[in-house]
């Protein structure tokens, strides 16, 4: 996106009452990494990545139809989005990421999953949150 359609996307976001800055956008996209736009009413966020490279190609194939609040919107994977989370890192990444994966545990595609944590380098960080969950429901027994 160049600075006038970041500019845009960014006033869009701000008048359906999402806090957004433009800066984190642009940041965001020259870096290859994302952003986040946060409701302000309700604190629902988005992590909101462009789609420069394999792995986002690769999440935006695998992308889910949702509806939320009565609006259709398409979102990744909860595979696409735990090993995205365990790619970028950050501490809340890495809490939402386990987060999802705790939630969705019966529903992901293991495969899938390990496959493309394999492949962007995360398996390691992955395999960690299968543990931490192995001896979280070890204690409860």
């Amino acid at each position: 996106m160049d600075e006038k359609e970041i500019e845009t996307f960014s006033n869009y976001l701000q008048n359906e009452g999402f806090f957004c800055d433009p800066r984190d956008i642009k940041y965001a996209f020259e870096e290859g990494s994302h952003f986040t736009a946060e409701e302000k009413e309700s604190l629902f966020r988005l992590d909101i990545i462009g789609v420069n490279n394999k792995r986002a190609e690769k999440t935006l194939k695998n992308k889910n139809l949702i509806e939320y609040e009565d609006i259709n919107m398409y979102v990744a994977s909860p595979e696409d989005t735990i090993a995205n989370k365990l790619f970028f890192g950050s501490e809340q990444d890495i809490k939402d990421a386990e987060s999802i994966y705790i939630r969705k545990l019966n529903d992901l595609n293991h495969d899938y999953l390990n496959n493309l944590c394999e492949e962007i380098g995360v398996l390691n960080e992955l395999n960690d949150i299968k543990k931490e969950i192995k001896l979280i429901r070890k204690d409860k027994k």
